[in-house]
């Protein structure tokens, strides 16, 4: 999406799956997050692993939350991952209606594939976003935030012999 600002006049199509940064819950968190914290979070991932492990069992906290620490910070490979993707976050603002200006002004078709499921992603967020677009079209597939390989292929294959029309 960010792409749009530099090459919007040279895309017909634009694919979103799952796409954070319209309607994802808590992305803005990370831009909130004093830098200092963010690796503070890093460089003392064992002890929040326990914490959150501890918390987890108490349910006081979601899994999800207990899952994605342990994920993201289980080895030192995956921390600077996780460090160097919450910096770089910054770069990547996304502002809704910038984006949808984009989009109209390119002529751009829109596709976006999500799943029915998906914790991370804010629905109605996405359908707000889709509705205000004449050339969108949004498709929801029995899954989370990962979906089935096979038919966003065949989404996407249904997709790419139309091209928008300029109005």
């Amino acid at each position: 999406m960010k792409s749009l600002e530099y090459i919007g006049s040279q895309i017909n199509t634009l694919y979103l799956l799952s796409p954070d940064g319209i309607g994802t819950r808590w992305l803005n968190w990370s831009q909130i997050i004093p830098r200092w914290l963010r690796r503070a979070v890093v460089a003392n991932a064992d002890f929040l692993l326990r914490c959150s492990s501890w918390l987890k069992d108490r349910n006081l906290i979601p899994f999800f939350v207990e899952w994605f620490l342990r994920k993201h910070l289980s080895t030192e490979e995956d921390r600077i991952r996780l460090l160097h993707t919450w910096l770089s976050f910054e770069s990547f603002i996304i502002q809704r209606k910038r984006i949808q200006e984009l989009l109209k002004l390119h002529f751009i078709k829109l596709v976006i594939i999500i799943g029915n499921r998906d914790k991370l992603l804010k629905i109605e967020r996405i359908e707000q976003f889709v509705i205000k677009l004449p050339n969108a079209k949004l498709y929801k597939m029995e899954a989370n935030h990962l979906l089935n390989i096979n038919e966003v292929a065949e989404i996407i294959l249904a997709n790419i012999t139309t091209s928008p029309e300029p109005q």
